[in-house]
């Protein structure tokens, strides 16, 4: 998957998370109906449910398909070691060795299907399944090779949900990160802006603030912090002593 279909980001969102936008749908007609018959004022209820799902639709087309965020322009550098750390779905890796062909790539994968019980990652898996090269990994034992010069985490990080869970994956990325090193975390905020998109879809991911606090505890300092659209942030950490 080297080359992005058109309109590939969208599209898979609404494959891997189907039954909530047909059961969605489902709702809002059952609404419309019931209020005809009751109230018809209140028909301008699942009208403006109708109106949020296309909203989340919409922004998700913007990030994931009008972006640029797939170009990778924003790692405008990549060489030596680099690991990348997926959860269960893997849409960056072909894309990093397709520009960086140079580069020696690692790709891990630490998703559990006991702690991940999402189904849409499921049905991404099944879509997308990773290459056999892929090295299988837990979040308190990255069992990878030491001193890499990059790491990077492309929307996996926030499948981690539990805060003790984070701080020990942070602190095995210290581990195998070079001293010199440098993780990129893209992830999309628990904010106003991703509220707007996404209402209450947006408790999915975290805040700036608790995503400081792991990086903080995992004894890592915030280099910068990227907006690649407003919906979603790039964080480059490196280890503490070296955010020169």
């Amino acid at each position: 998957m080297t080359e992005r279909k058109k309109h590939q980001g969208v599209l898979n969102i609404i494959r891997f998370n189907w039954p909530f936008y047909f059961w969605g749908l489902f709702a809002v007609l059952g609404l419309y109906i019931t209020a005809l018959f009751l109230q018809p004022l209140v028909t301008i209820i699942p009208f403006v449910i109708l109106i949020m799902m296309m909203i989340s639709l919409l922004v998700s087309w913007y990030i994931y398909d009008l972006s640029g965020i797939y170009k990778i322009k924003w790692l405008d550098e990549l060489k030596g070691k680099v690991l990348i750390i997926n959860a269960g779905f893997d849409e960056i890796s072909p894309l990093i060795r397709k520009k960086f062909s140079q580069v020696h790539l690692t790709v891990a994968d630490f998703y559990d299907e006991k702690l991940m019980t999402e189904p849409s990652i499921k049905r991404a898996r099944k879509i997308y399944p990773l290459e056999k090269e892929a090295k299988k990994v837990l979040i308190g034992n990255l069992k990878v090779v030491e001193n890499y010069d990059r790491v990077l985490l492309f929307f996996a990080a926030h499948e981690i949900r539990k805060e003790s869970d984070r701080i020990i994956f942070f602190k095995e990325l210290n581990r195998i990160i070079s001293d010199k090193g440098e993780i990129y975390i893209i992830e999309h905020l628990r904010d106003w802006k991703n509220f707007l998109a996404y209402t209450i879809g947006f408790l999915h991911f975290h805040s700036k603030n608790t995503w400081k606090r792991a990086f903080l505890k995992g004894d890592f300092s915030l280099k910068e912090e990227i907006k690649l659209t407003p919906f979603v942030s790039l964080f480059k950490i490196k280890k503490n002593g070296n955010s020169s």
